[in-house]
């Protein structure tokens, strides 16, 4: 957990809902669409496989985003955008990307559910 997160109460109804393959995750309070902090899902090791193979040779710019992806539902860069935060929205939410889409197809697994 980073330090912005905190939890009160039994995580367990949380990390059983992620258990049934639902991705939870947070957004930020300064504009960023996914903290990083905290996020839940089932593991499966093709998604780790998916993360490794998007990094290869994938690059990162303030104006477009990871390979190009682009940071909706943000309107543009936001808070740590260039690291774990951008990265992972990325592979989990920009369905449409070709980094992202390329990606999770090569591990074995379909765009992950996730809004547009």
């Amino acid at each position: 957990y980073d330090q912005d997160i905190e939890f009160h109460g039994d995580i367990s109804p949380v990390l059983l809902c992620a258990s049934t393959n639902v991705f939870i995750s947070t957004s930020g309070g300064v504009g960023e669409p996914l903290n990083v902090g905290f996020f839940a899902l089932k593991p499966d090791k093709r998604l780790l496989l998916a993360a490794e193979i998007m990094a290869k040779g994938i690059k990162f710019n303030k104006q477009t985003g990871w390979g190009g992806a682009g940071f909706k539902p943000s309107g543009g860069y936001f808070v740590g955008a260039e690291c774990g935060q951008g990265y992972v929205h990325t592979l989990i939410y920009q369905k449409k990307a070709a980094v992202a889409r390329d990606a999770l197809e090569a591990a074995g697994l379909p765009p992950m559910d996730a809004p547009s």
